[in-house]
């Protein structure tokens, strides 16, 4: 009897083709949590700065940053686009040069100098600095465009999207134990901002070493084999045109915008509230035990994460992404209003462990759209390409960059705004709360809870509003790459 003969995988269907796709995002996601989840903690609890002065300094850089991103962003994608391809491919250069700018970002915003900590106006220089070039840094980050340079192939694009998931968690629930490690390196220092500071050094490290390693292993072999001859630059009048015509584009835009938001308002006063909530008494928090707890935290986030990937593909299957999203998204919506009205019956601070089981059944269905949702966005540059010729992937990508650094800037002015109503402040020494904020404090905490919960709920409703309406589905997704397959064999 004849043996059957082993499938040959073919790059990118490769162990190196998956590890290289992957791994040059993990500096992205530890760059995107960092700032995502601990920039407004960082600058409030954990700088040494004047406690006044925190919020002023988070609302200047993240205004400038939003004026710079709205100018800077198309620019650098127009700039992406129209360079020649090298001997490394097209856009795999400047996700060298993302990598390490991000690196570079963190380690000054989050070791910042004891001379800079007094003078209010040199901590605001400072900031915006490093702080513009982790926005830089970020725009050049290229893992749409290279994916699809990579394969048009939707099946190994799902592969692709669901280990880049796995990666993204794991890397994320490392980012879960921050504090604890802090908690060590602040015992070892004896001070609150010398402890974050070299936390930060030690994730941007490993972000760096795996990043940088991951990326020599990616092949553009599309783009070179199908753009090699163009000479053809991008003009503006075409990148208006790309975000003018592209329908898929213009649907998906807005119920990402919409979705976005989601996962960055739970997180942008999730700290705020456990630490306070379950982990302090008349002020004084024991960062000890909210470091041992995020383990918990970070063990329970990843099982029911790992599990929501896993059912994703399956589910996707059966009923369609828009379907499985509009499902998963409204489940979601149902837990934060339930989450919301524990808080006001006084039941969600009788226990963390309580608030996080809430949290992670939230995190679980929003686990679901993350597959999907990645691919929506490739697919966005497959479609331009369908329509017009020209994929234009870094300049499709530049419109989802602006939106997801404006949607994390947002809810973390939302958060710091809470606290700023309500009088929060630390002592830049002990960092023990303030006798503003503990005469407020449970109104404060009910208005963390509307950032965590009630926002994300209302977004998750207005996003599956748009997402019905997504074109690339059924007869026309099957029609749009069946051309575009046929192109590329013609052009090879």
């Amino acid at each position: 009897m004849a043996k059957k003969e082993k499938k040959k995988h073919v790059y990118p269907d490769t162990f190196t083709g998956y590890f290289g796709y992957c791994g040059m995002t993990v500096m992205s996601v530890i760059a995107s949590g960092l700032v995502g989840s601990y920039f407004a903690i960082y600058l409030t609890d954990y700088a040494g700065i004047d406690p006044s002065w925190a919020t002023v300094v988070a609302g200047i850089v993240l205004l400038v940053g939003r004026i710079v991103d709205a100018i800077d962003d198309p620019i650098q994608g127009w700039f992406m686009e129209s360079v020649k391809i090298g001997k490394g491919g097209k856009y795999k250069p400047f996700q060298i040069l993302s990598i390490v700018m991000m690196g570079a970002a963190l380690v000054g915003m989050y070791f910042m100098p004891d001379f800079i900590k007094h003078n209010n106006v040199l901590v605001i220089v400072w900031m915006l600095f490093f702080y513009l070039i982790y926005d830089f840094g970020y725009s050049f980050d290229a893992q749409a465009p290279i994916q699809q340079a990579m394969t048009l192939d939707t099946k190994v694009r799902g592969n692709q999207m669901f280990w880049g998931r796995i990666v993204s968690i794991v890397t994320g629930m490392t980012l879960s134990v921050f504090l604890k490690v802090y908690a060590s390196f602040k015992n070892m220092t004896g001070s609150v901002s010398k402890g974050f500071g070299l936390t930060t050094i030690a994730y941007v490290a490993a972000g760096l070493l795996i990043s940088l390693t991951a990326v020599s292993f990616v092949r553009e072999q599309n783009v070179v084999e199908e753009k090699k001859e163009e000479t053809e630059k991008v003009t503006f009048k075409e990148i208006i045109s790309i975000f003018k015509n592209n329908d898929a584009l213009k649907t998906f835009f807005m119920a990402q915008l919409f979705h976005g938001f989601i996962y960055v308002f739970m997180m942008a006063a999730n700290t705020y509230y456990l630490k306070w909530t379950y982990f302090s008494v008349n002020g004084h928090v024991d960062d000890a035990a909210v470091g041992n707890f995020t383990l918990i935290m970070a063990a329970g986030t990843f099982l029911v994460m790992f599990l929501s990937i896993a059912l994703a593909r399956p589910l996707m299957n059966k009923l369609g992404p828009v379907k499985m999203i509009t499902l998963t998204t409204t489940c979601e919506a149902i837990t934060g209003l339930a989450m919301f009205v524990l808080h006001i019956l006084g039941i969600l601070q009788t226990s963390p462990y309580l608030f996080v089981a809430m949290f992670m059944i939230m995190y679980f269905f929003q686990g679901f759209a993350f597959i999907p949702m990645s691919i929506f966005r490739t697919e966005c540059i497959d479609y331009n390409a369908w329509k017009t010729g020209k994929g234009d992937g870094a300049i499709v990508t530049a419109g989802f960059k602006i939106l997801d650094k404006g949607q994390n800037a947002i809810a973390s002015t939302a958060a710091l705004g809470v606290l700023t109503l309500f009088g929060y402040g630390v002592d830049e020494v002990t960092g023990d709360l303030l006798p503003a904020a503990l005469a407020n404090f449970s109104s404060m905490q009910t208005g963390m809870m509307v950032v965590i919960a009630v926002v994300p709920a209302i977004c998750c409703i207005l996003a599956i509003l748009f997402l019905r309406k997504y074109p690339i589905q059924g007869e026309i997704r099957e029609e749009m790459y069946a051309e575009l397959k046929a192109r590329r064999g013609e052009a090879e």
